[in-house]
């Protein structure tokens, strides 16, 4: 509620500057519901996308190097002139899995993933279909509070017009003083 004061209230500080359709944009905007809603429609779209990811291949690559040095007397039969064992070691795999059968629990996620982010999009739509709908009410309360206030205005100055022209006729003998107060009274 307050979220509505306040964007009636700015709206009516700038309503020369802003068309209907930015005061809709900016009220949208400023909704922290609405925001929380985009969230979760992106969250939902990336895990519709990696609910796919098994589907292709996992292909993963390891390297390694090893260099060591030790002492020749560690061999069982020691070689003449020799004092250190050099052994420099090279492994590299590359590894391609790939999911062949998996009971049906991978299609059975794409299909939650996909009413997820459906379910979320929609809630999206529905809270932005809200907001619209609660912008425009206030619009429409703006301008009717607006147009209620110029209409009591000019009535104002139509029953001051009416008072004067009947005290003109009290002062002018065309009319008695009690026409003047019954005039007042009425109005």
């Amino acid at each position: 509620m307050k979220f509505l004061i306040l964007s009636l209230l700015l709206f009516s500080y700038q309503a020369q500057a802003l068309s209907l359709k930015q005061f809709i944009t900016s009220f949208q905007k400023n909704s922290p519901k609405l925001l929380q809603l985009k969230a979760e429609v992106d969250n939902a779209q990336q895990d519709y996308e990696l609910a796919w990811s098994p589907l292709y291949p996992q292909v993963s690559l390891n390297a390694g190097y090893l260099d060591t040095k030790s002492p020749a007397a560690s061999l069982a039969f020691p070689v003449p002139g020799l004092t250190e064992l050099e052994q420099k070691t090279y492994r590299a795999s590359l590894n391609v899995d790939q999911v062949l059968y998996a009971g049906g629990k991978i299609f059975n996620n794409i299909k939650l993933q996909k009413s997820r982010a459906a379910i979320s999009s929609l809630n999206y739509q529905a809270q932005t279909q809200f907001l619209t709908k609660n912008a425009l009410l206030s619009v429409i309360r703006w301008k009717f509070m607006q147009e209620s206030i110029s209409v009591l205005n000019e009535s104002l100055k139509l029953q001051k017009r009416f008072l004067g022209l009947v005290n003109k006729r009290v002062r002018s003998g065309l009319a008695k003083n009690f026409e003047y107060d019954q005039a007042v009274s009425e109005k």
